[in-house]
């Protein structure tokens, strides 16, 4: 890459290792963007997202992705736990933690691609990780 020229930071994909197995594929792990937790409501991930320069190779970033319901359960210092989503909100980011009131992979998309698409530096290194 050419220092002194900016870039863009872009969403490549979305993994999660978790997942149970396609039911329509013996063998193969369900895909995320197809997805149906057990109660949408309550569940826990976490997630793999690929995010890199739109120029160079990406780099990963992983996160969890709660409901309020699994957070609470937790046993974390205050400091660590980020508030529920209030009002119209259907999710917030804490420090590697997405809180989403219920799953959906397209909010899951949108969380993602609302911090990473407005996101450009002169080079790679000043980008936002968590």
């Amino acid at each position: 890459m050419i220092i002194g020229v900016a870039t863009r930071a872009e969403l490549r994909a979305l993994d999660c290792d978790e997942l149970p197995e396609d039911p329509e594929r013996p063998g193969a792990q369900a895909a995320l963007e197809n997805y149906e937790p057990p109660n949408p409501t309550s569940f826990r991930l976490s997630i793999t997202a690929e995010i890199g320069s739109a120029e160079d190779e990406g780099a990963d970033l992983f996160f969890i992705v709660y409901t309020p319901d699994e957070l609470a359960g937790l046993r974390l210092p205050r400091r660590h736990v980020p508030q529920a989503p209030s009002g119209g909100e259907s999710y917030v980011w804490g420090k590697g933690v997405l809180v989403m009131r219920e799953w959906s992979y397209e909010g899951l998309l949108t969380a993602v691609q609302r911090i990473v698409s407005p996101t450009i530096a002169d080079e790679w290194s000043p980008l936002p990780r968590s």
